[in-house]
């Protein structure tokens, strides 16, 4: 397990570790994938925000760090799943919500559920995905094809 985050950070010795962040845009029928600016492994070039909790950090309060850090949006998110290491949220990106991109991302990209494997290749960020889906389309978002 790493000890510190790309930019030197401490990451908790304690679980959860980090919090991943699917943002739904319901107007585009969305979502919101980064482009890691320095991955050399093409399996996690792609993926939702996500990011290390710090020490004592609330996980909740990570969540809402890292998604304003990577991305500068602010939106209510809502955890949907509590795992042991990580915590799953979904957010609805608000109407002309402008995107600033972190030093870790060189590029953003809106895409429809149809699209997601031409951009996810990890099992799991594509699983974590489908997590979100499920839960958007329990809570009736019939946008959701």
């Amino acid at each position: 397990m790493r000890e510190f985050t790309s930019d030197g950070e401490p990451i908790s010795r304690q679980a959860p570790f980090g919090a991943v962040l699917v943002i739904f845009d319901v107007r585009r029928a969305s979502f919101l994938l980064l482009r890691r600016r320095k991955c050399s492994n093409e399996e996690w070039l792609w993926g939702p925000p996500y990011g290390s909790r710090k020490p004592f950090e609330d996980i909740g309060h990570c969540a809402t760090r890292e998604l304003f850090e990577e991305t500068a949006i602010e939106c209510s998110l809502t955890k949907i799943i509590e795992k042991k290491d990580w915590h799953l949220y979904i957010g609805l990106a608000n109407r002309n919500q402008i995107i600033t991109l972190s030093e870790e991302h060189d590029d953003y990209v809106w895409v429809k559920e149809y699209e997601l494997r031409k951009y996810i290749k990890s099992s799991l960020i594509l699983y974590q995905m489908t997590l979100a889906i499920n839960e958007l389309r329990r809570r009736k978002h019939d946008y959701i094809k």
